[in-house]
């Protein structure tokens, strides 16, 4: 029951935060929208024209534009874990210092860091999709990429939370094209936290009635 509520209840919040920076991003960056639009068509008509499961889980391109938005801006700012056994991270550099990690210490997993560190992801500040292409995937270094967490205790609600993000997604882009206003936010984007700060504008322009 517990898990069962807080999959219904709590993933409202994760959700229209995820929305807000998806809808940001495809506002200020027309380009990746349009490329978006005709993929969505694309798909939807090679599925005659019904929008199912099949059909959305079909869309690659929605799932890079996802992920590229889940990398910069994560809907939790820390993922927390708890030691199950000693562990010891040895230094890699001369100046560092052995870190002995004991048994029951709470653990706070700082993952936009790890998320925009230009180590793991060239340019971070940019938003680009195609760093979640199908070529480019398998060249991301594992647990780079963890906005739902890893492992076992991985978030339970992340599947429904992205099909939740998707539907809305789609709908939104099949009957609207998405303008930047004068209260568009543009200086430093890429911070979530600015985007909560000053808010999400967005000029709604009706597209053309489509088939689905």
């Amino acid at each position: 029951m517990a898990q069962a509520l807080i999959l219904t209840f709590a993933g409202y919040d994760t959700v229209t935060s995820a929305l807000s920076s998806l809808i940001y991003e495809l506002t200020v960056h027309p380009d990746i929208q349009k490329k978006l639009h005709e993929d969505i068509l694309n798909t939807i008509e090679n599925f005659n024209g019904i929008l199912n499961y099949d059909s959305v889980m079909a869309i690659e391109y929605l799932d890079n534009v996802i992920d590229e938005v889940m990398r910069m801006h994560p809907v939790t700012a820390i993922i927390d874990r708890q030691a199950t056994k000693d562990y010891v991270i040895e230094p890699k550099n001369p100046d560092e210092k052995t870190l002995l990690i004991e048994k029951g210490t709470p653990i706070w997993i700082l993952h936009k860091a790890i998320q925009m560190d230009p180590n793991y992801f060239p340019n971070p500040t940019k938003f680009d999709p195609a760093r979640f292409s199908k070529e480019n995937r398998k060249n991301i270094e594992p647990y780079s990429f963890i906005p739902f967490g890893s492992g076992p205790r991985m978030c339970l609600g992340s599947r429904l939370g992205l099909m939740k993000v998707k539907l809305v997604a789609i709908e939104l882009l099949l009957n609207f094209e998405l303008l930047p206003t004068k209260k568009t936010y543009v200086k430093d984007a890429y911070n979530t936290y600015n985007l909560r700060q000053h808010g999400v504008w967005v000029h709604l322009i009706p597209r053309k009635p489509h088939t689905t």
